[in-house]
C-alpha cells in the first residue's frame, strides 16, 4: 500500500540517480520535514531503523548482488524484526560488479532506511543513497549529501504522516531511539570531478562497441537510439581525451548482466532511481571489462528540443550514465552533467568544466 496523495508536497528531484515517483504516476513529491530541508519520500513501502548485521555476496539474475541482513529496532510498514535488503554490486569469484545509485551499507552500522519492494519480492533502498541514513550519536546522516537531522525528530515526523493501518506492532517502544548529541557529526563532500579509481585499459580504452536495445521503451525506437548516440558522441568529442564510444548497432539483449556486451536498454528499477550503470571489473588491476545502463521504465520520458514538465530527458540521463562508464562519480556542482539529480522538464546535454576535466584526467 502506497501513501495517500493528499500528503504530497511539490518538491522535485531526480536521478541516480535520485528522485521519486509512484510507479504509475509522473508526479513527484515529498513530505517536507518541518525543521529543515530534509525531504521525506511519500511513495516508500517501508521505513526501518536498526543495525546492519552482515552482508552476503551472491549471483542473482546474471548480476552480483549483496544481501544485507538488518536487525530492526523500529519499523513502519513491516511486521518482522529482521529484514534482508538487496544492493546491486560486490566482488565474487575474482570479478567485481559496481553499480551507480546504490547505498553503501556496512556491517555494524546503525541505519535508517526508506525501502521499496520490487516486483520479485526483494527489498531495495528507495532512491539509493538518498534513502540511506547512517545513525551516529543520535543524528541521522543522509549518504547522498551529508544532511543531518535528529533521529528522534525524524521518526516522530514519520509516525505522524504514516497511515495508521501500516504501523508496525510488536517492536520495542520509541525510547530505543538514541538522543542526539549536542554537536552533529561533521561530514565532508568532494569537490571538482570525482574519480572512482577504475578505468578501461589502454591503449584503446573500452576497445569494443556499445549496443542499444530500444524495445519496451517510453519513447520511439528511433528517438531512443538517436538520444543514446548523441550522448555517446558528446563524450567522444572531448578533444583532450582519447576515449571513444564506438556504436555497434542494435541488440535484443534484455538485461544488464555479465554477458560480454555493453548495452543501453530499458527496464524497471526501484523508485527514486532514473537510470543505473553497472560495470564489471578486475579487482586485482582495477580494469573495467564491461558496462551496461538501464533506463527506468517506471518514469515518463521524452526526447527532442522541448521536454514536457512531467517527463525526463533521455539524452541528458544517458549522458550522465555514460559518465559512470568512464569511471566518474557524482559531482557536487549542479551545473555538471555528473551532478546527482535532474528535475523533469530539464535538458542538460552540455558537458561542464568539471565533466571535461574528469574524462581528460582519466583518459
Amino acid at each position: 500500500m502506497r501513501f495517500s496523495r493528499s500528503y504530497w508536497f511539490g518538491i522535485v528531484f531526480a536521478l541516480l540517480v535520485m528522485t521519486l515517483t509512484g510507479l504509475t504516476s509522473t508526479s513527484f513529491a515529498y513530505w517536507q520535514y518541518p525543521k529543515g530541508n530534509m525531504p521525506i519520500p511519500n511513495d516508500t513501502d517501508a521505513v526501518i531503523y536498526g543495525r546492519v548485521l552482515h552482508g552476503e555476496v551472491r549471483w542473482a539474475r546474471g548480476q552480483i548482488v549483496t544481501d544485507y541482513t538488518i536487525r530492526l529496532d523500529l519499523a513502519l510498514g513491516l511486521e518482522q524484526t529482521q529484514v534482508t535488503v538487496r544492493v546491486p554490486g560486490g566482488v565474487l569469484g575474482g570479478i567485481g560488479m559496481g553499480a551507480t545509485s546504490v547505498p553503501h551499507l556496512r556491517p555494524g552500522e546503525r541505519v535508517l532506511l526508506f525501502l521499496d519492494r520490487m516486483p520479485a519480492g526483494e527489498w531495495r533502498v528507495w532512491g539509493g543513497p538518498r534513502g540511506h541514513y547512517e545513525v551516529i550519536n543520535g543524528w541521522a546522516i543522509r549518504e547522498s549529501d551529508g544532511q543531518t537531522v535528529p533521529l528522534v525528530e525524524l521518526w516522530a515526523q514519520l509516525e505522524q504522516v504514516w497511515p495508521d493501518e501500516q504501523a508496525t506492532r510488536g517492536l520495542p517502544p520509541r525510547d530505543v531511539l538514541p538522543r542526539p548529541a549536542r554537536v552533529p557529526p561533521r561530514t565532508t563532500r568532494p569537490e571538482n570531478f570525482v574519480y572512482s579509481g577504475l578505468r578501461w585499459p589502454d591503449p584503446n580504452p573500452m576497445n569494443e562497441v556499445y549496443l542499444i536495445n530500444p524495445a519496451n521503451g517510453k519513447v520511439t525506437s528511433d528517438a531512443f537510439v538517436q538520444a543514446v548516440r548523441n550522448a555517446a558522441a558528446n563524450w567522444t568529442n572531448v578533444s583532450c581525451s582519447y576515449f571513444r564510444f564506438p556504436y555497434g548497432g542494435l541488440t535484443t539483449v534484455s538485461a544488464a548482466a555479465s554477458d560480454g556486451v555493453n548495452v543501453v536498454l530499458w527496464g524497471p528499477l526501484e523508485a527514486g532511481v532514473l537510470g543505473r550503470a553497472t560495470y564489471w571489473y578486475w579487482p586485482s588491476s582495477g580494469e573495467i571489462v564491461e558496462a551496461d545502463t538501464v533506463i527506468n521504465t517506471n518514469y515518463t520520458w521524452a526526447t527532442g528540443s522541448i521536454i514536457p514538465p512531467d517527463a525526463f530527458d533521455v539524452e541528458s540521463v544517458v549522458l550522465h550514465e555514460f559518465g559512470h562508464w568512464l569511471s566518474l562519480d557524482h559531482d557536487d556542482d549542479p551545473n555538471a552533467v555528473m551532478y546527482a539529480s535532474i528535475p523533469p522538464g530539464v535538458i542538460q546535454r552540455k558537458l561542464y568544466t568539471t565533466d571535461i576535466a574528469g574524462i581528460c584526467y582519466i583518459y
